[in-house]
């Protein structure tokens, strides 16, 4: 009938014009729970120190994947402990390129004590890497970079969301990187984090040094 309306021109206007899109359903994340966020962290710095500071930021920061692997130290202001977040790295077809945040706003991240002192021992960490393999440091280097040591290129977002994946699987939790932002902002999880103190995660920020994180001094 609609279509006859339309081929002898009965209507006077296109319906197709102010038709709508039925609504999506709303995705349903499974977050963790605090006290599981805590696990989660102090099985990351088990498998790595890079790895641990990784999960770590993206947990009490709420950065997006993409975000937190375009990060670059000249982004990085620890002495004031600000992240700038301007841009995010993605894997497309084998091209990596970094594009606009998925707001396509530049926006900054205030950090917290402990979040400053595992920076900067990552950084240092970085800087002794560089120098023995004889590059040069550069301020423009990624935060965090290749799994394979490639200097020049960032950790691949899938990479990062398929070993969080694996690992949350061993802890038997289920969970995913995307459903783990939520809870990061709520103050209660990073603060669960920072006071599992018994494991690597609070001997790490021992032996940074940092005497006001309340593991540090558990």
């Amino acid at each position: 009938m609609l279509g006859a309306a339309m081929r002898w021109d009965w209507n006077s206007s296109n319906p197709a014009k102010v038709a709508q899109r039925p609504r999506q359903a709303p995705p349903q994340p499974d977050p963790p729970s605090p006290a599981q966020a805590a696990k989660l962290v102090e099985k990351a710095f088990e498998l790595d120190e890079a790895w641990g500071t990784l999960v770590w930021l993206v947990m009490t920061t709420g950065m997006r994947r993409g975000e937190v692997c375009a990060l670059r130290w000249s982004r990085v202001d620890l002495d004031e402990g600000i992240v700038e977040v301007r841009s995010s790295y993605t894997t497309l077809r084998g091209v990596d390129r970094e594009k606009d945040t998925k707001t396509h706003q530049m926006r900054r991240i205030a950090l917290d004590t402990e979040t400053t002192v595992l920076l900067r021992e990552h950084k240092r960490r970085c800087q002794a890497m560089y120098a023995e393999l004889g590059v040069a440091w550069s301020e423009d280097s990624y935060v965090f970079v290749g799994m394979r040591g490639e200097l020049d290129k960032s950790y691949p977002p899938d990479a990062v969301s398929n070993r969080y994946k694996k690992m949350a699987t061993r802890l038997g939790i289920t969970t995913h990187l995307h459903a783990s932002l939520p809870p990061w902002r709520d103050p209660r999880a990073s603060m669960t984090c920072r006071r599992s103190g018994r494991g690597a995660f609070g001997r790490r920020l021992s032996k940074c040094g940092s005497a006001s994180c309340p593991s540090a001094r558990a």
